[in-house]
């Protein structure tokens, strides 16, 4: 395919493409429970040095979808669109510590035995930004061109957002801080890498000019929010 034509994707595929975006980052209890179920496998494949089992289970996360709407947001200069993803990427955090610490004390004795520095090498930052970034440019060109879609789950694999997180959980039910300063570190490093590459690649496709349908977008998934709430409260 002619570099010209994936980075012009034709205005249907372009709004497809947000829908889609909008509907996997949205906030919904969904959302968190496939993040809790991520963090659960992956930080079991650890204590378990498992390599299918933390795959699995970074194939399960969504967590891709909210960095990409972040980056969305900053390329339509939307403010409420951005914040929208950073709550949920926040949210998504803290949920995947805690249960990653709740897992940790469950197996506690399995976790003291663990070599956690080969997941997170404090040497090795550059490479993690690399990584990320190609990441970023791998998922935003995929996200927008139907034919490669499917390409996403392997994006997430090779990004590894689950697991620093996971370990981080770990560390901090270990109190570890040589464990704890890495996974942060690494964590933040993938959401700058991805971040900046899925800016640059929505900028080449002018998604500026989606600003109102990007807007809609999140209005209508938030009619779908507080319609789910409403019908929960009348139970």
């Amino acid at each position: 395919m002619p570099l010209n034509q994936i980075f012009k994707p034709l205005h249907k595929e372009k709004i497809n493409a947000i829908k889609e975006l909008i509907d996997n980052s949205s906030p919904r209890h969904g959302f968190f429970l496939m993040i809790g179920l991520a963090v659960i496998m992956t930080t079991m494949g650890i204590i378990l040095d498992n390599i299918i089992i933390i795959i699995g289970g970074m194939l399960v996360a969504p967590l891709l979808y909210p960095i990409l709407g972040m980056a969305l947001g900053i390329v339509i200069f939307d403010l409420k669109s951005s914040l929208r993803s950073i709550f949920t990427i926040i949210k998504s955090a803290a949920l995947a510590i805690s249960i990653a610490i709740i897992v940790s004390f469950l197996f506690f004795n399995d976790c003291q035995n663990l070599n956690l520095i080969q997941f997170i090498n404090p040497n090795i930052y550059l490479e993690y930004f690399i990584i990320a970034f190609i990441s970023g440019l791998a998922a935003s060109v995929a996200l927008m061109k139907p034919n490669v879609n499917e390409s996403i789950p392997g994006v997430a694999i090779s990004v590894a957002l689950i697991p620093p997180l996971s370990i981080l959980g770990i560390g901090i039910a270990l109190m570890q801080n040589y464990i704890i300063q890495p996974a942060v570190n690494i964590f933040l490093i993938n959401i700058l890498g991805i971040s900046i590459a899925s800016v640059l690649t929505f900028s080449t496709m002018k998604l500026s000019d989606y600003k109102k349908k990007v807007q809609q977008a999140i209005q209508n998934d938030e009619k779908i929010i507080q319609k789910i709430e409403n019908e929960k409260n009348k139970e």
